[in-house]
């Protein structure tokens, strides 16, 4: 009468589980021990981890950029250090600091009043976002009405402010 053997082990990530046969479920578990002995070590700086910090994959502004652009004030405002240039300063700005908001302190959804506030600790003199709205319509989503609204980056307002970051280092 053959008996069934039963195996299973976890090692890491990789699991093993067999049942049949003694001589083939040995044979199966030292396959098993072989791969995982030639199995690539994941590195540390794959791409795959994230960052700690917010749980969000790191975006191609690096720290120490984001950094040297972005203060964060004891009231919870984030300001830019250095103003963009060009003829779309003002939007530029507020694309800035919606993405600080969303890299240092893990929000998404900014009041209008709090990021007009962020704009004016910047150096931005603004009191209303109706003048620059319009060019934001691509990159960001607005939600509410009035001192009420809310706005956020969407997908293309990331890539947007991450290049004018990287034009900004």
């Amino acid at each position: 009468m053959a008996t069934n053997h039963r195996i299973k082990v976890k090692l890491g990530d990789a699991e093993f589980e067999a049942e049949g046969a003694e001589d083939k479920v040995q044979a199966q578990y030292e396959q098993f021990l072989t791969a995982i002995a030639h199995a690539p070590k994941p590195s540390v700086d794959t791409p795959l981890t994230k960052d700690k910090k917010n749980d969000q994959p790191p975006g191609p502004v690096d720290d120490a950029l984001m950094m040297r652009l972005f203060e964060q004030r004891e009231d919870g405002i984030v300001a830019l250090r250095v103003l963009p240039q060009g003829t779309e300063r003002e939007a530029d700005t507020l694309l800035l600091l919606l993405y600080g908001y969303k890299r240092l302190r893990s929000e998404q959804n900014i009041l209008a009043t709090r990021l007009v506030r962020a704009a004016n600790h910047s150096g931005l003199k603004l009191t209303y976002l109706n003048r620059v709205q319009a060019q934001l319509t691509q990159y960001v989503m607005r939600g509410g009405q009035r001192k009420g609204a809310t706005y956020a980056l969407n997908n293309q307002g990331v890539l947007k402010a991450e290049e004018i970051a990287a034009k900004m280092a």
